[in-house]
């Protein structure tokens, strides 16, 4: 949390200088998210890059996370239309990132303390540092390592190390399945599917429903809720709904029985096994996790040798499959580099006078990007860095 010298508020997000990936991820950030506008989105309100010093200065989400709302311990429980709004909101952030964006977008790290919230607990999507460009003519993504956070990540990618569109929906039925049980989904994705379809074809929902709710909650909301948990949720990547239907099944401006049909079709053939039977906890291979709430990055080991690196004159650029990733290498070691991006940069000195010399009392969280701070500008804007 900071305060800038125009007297905005921000949060800052601070590079941590031991972390292997973090000037890759510094850039992959900034050059996607200052591109893409959408009232879902987080906006990037500048950055700075001074020595060996890496910051991100965003707008301030008053009510921090999705996660610290869920599971805070001197929180208020989430009332059910402030849940659903969410999910709507959330749903249309990432439809936009996937269906209006070109090169699509693949958030890759979908979960709920990466999904914020404003002053009256509006939904915007966060954290862009390990997502990947990718390009219609490509069909998936094949990533040499898997990333992620466990309850989230598709069965696909775990075993074949297969990305695409689908495999952000997963990890958004289990952000659907935290807003109506109030549980992380790491030990509970897997054991709540057949109480889900039980659930889903008497109607009645108690097994599932937070206990914080009780029975405070709209029926014909938490069908289309459970109806989409259970089809993102497929084991199957092809038969997961887009987000877009997602999206639009959520706020009720499409009818939930074309999904509600195939998930109860697909569930009764498989013997309710509608998600993968793989556990994410029997040692998946290469895997590196931290989840540390607000803007949580997971770690990215280095690129493996043999890696196919092609030379540019600012950069390296990283390709597979058609996704691109940018590797921030500055061929000239330059340390205050700059990119072009649509964003302001800021100096150091602003940011640390914004964040109070960065102090702890402004500190708003953690992860394997690094810490983030509450920050006002000059203008008194709230921002985060």
């Amino acid at each position: 949390k900071g305060l800038l010298l125009d007297g905005k508020l921000v949060a800052v997000k601070q590079l941590n200088s031991k972390s292997s990936q973090g000037e890759s991820e510094f850039l992959s950030e900034i050059q996607i998210i200052s591109r893409v506008h959408h009232r879902n989105l987080v906006s990037l309100v500048g950055f700075c890059i001074d020595g060996d010093k890496r910051l991100l200065v965003y707008e301030y989400m008053e009510n921090n996370s999705l996660a610290f709302h869920l599971y805070g311990s001197e929180v208020p429980a989430l009332d059910w239309d402030t849940r659903m709004r969410i999910a709507v909101d959330a749903a249309n952030g990432f439809s936009y990132l996937h269906e209006n964006c070109d090169p699509r977008i693949i958030h890759r790290d979908i979960k709920s303390a990466n999904i914020l919230l404003n002053y009256n607990f509006r939904a915007k999507v966060s954290d862009f540092g390990i997502s990947k460009c990718f390009l219609d003519a490509d069909t998936h993504v094949t990533a040499t390592q898997v990333m992620g956070t466990p309850g989230y990540i598709a069965p696909e990618y775990v075993s074949q190390s297969r990305i695409t569109d689908k495999s952000d929906v997963y990890a958004f039925g289990a952000v659907l399945l935290e807003l109506v049980s109030g549980r992380k989904p790491f030990n509970f994705v897997h054991s709540a599917t057949p109480l889900l379809l039980q659930a889903l074809r008497d109607d009645v929902y108690d097994a599932v429903v937070d206990p914080n709710l009780a029975d405070a909650y709209n029926c014909d909301e938490m069908l289309r809720m459970v109806v989409c948990i259970l089809g993102c949720l497929d084991h199957r990547p092809e038969d997961r709904p887009k987000m877009l239907e997602v999206a639009r099944v959520l706020e009720g401006t499409m009818s939930v029985e074309d999904l509600k049909t195939r998930v109860i079709s697909r569930g009764t053939s498989n013997g309710g096994q509608v998600m993968g039977t793989r556990r994410l906890d029997q040692s998946p291979p290469a895997f590196h996790i931290q989840d540390q709430g607000y803007g949580s990055t997971p770690y990215t080991p280095p690129l493996v040798q043999g890696s196919n690196l092609r030379k540019r004159k600012n950069f390296w650029k990283f390709r597979r499959a058609g996704a691109v990733a940018f590797y921030a290498r500055d061929q000239r070691h330059d340390d205050n580099y700059v990119p072009k991006l649509n964003c302001k940069p800021f100096k150091y000195k602003e940011l640390a006078k914004a964040t109070n010399d960065f102090s702890r009392s402004n500190l708003l969280g953690q992860g394997g990007f690094g810490c983030v701070y509450k920050g006002v500008l000059l203008n008194r804007k709230l921002v985060a860095v």
